[in-house]
């Protein structure tokens, strides 16, 4: 009979995990999702001064600009206007909106 010593019997368990890894990573690598990086930007559109003068929603619906050294005065207001109207009198999270929210 042909006896496997301890450490070829290790060795083989061992390079037949690698190789069952390296199959269940090729089948990831094929099957998952790609991930695309073209991200639709928003469309703005600003005056010679640097005043936002107008701004379209991306096309998947969410706003996105690119980047730049800072969001135009009147474009915060409009946010802090519509999304939290109390945003300089609480410390970040208004608890009076979660307390509605949880009722």
């Amino acid at each position: 009979m042909n006896f496997l010593t301890r450490e070829k019997f290790f060795k083989k368990i061992s390079r037949n995990k690698l190789l069952i890894a390296g199959i269940a990573a090729v089948i990831l690598f094929l099957f998952l999702p790609v991930v695309r990086f073209k991200v639709p930007y928003s469309v703005v559109i600003e005056s010679d001064d640097g005043m936002l003068l107008g701004a379209k929603i991306a096309a998947d619906g969410q706003w996105r600009f690119p980047p730049g050294d800072s969001v135009p005065e009147k474009f915060r207001k409009c946010i802090i206007r519509f999304e939290d109207q109390k945003f300089y009198y609480h410390p970040g999270v208004d608890p009076f909106s979660l307390i509605r929210a949880m009722g």
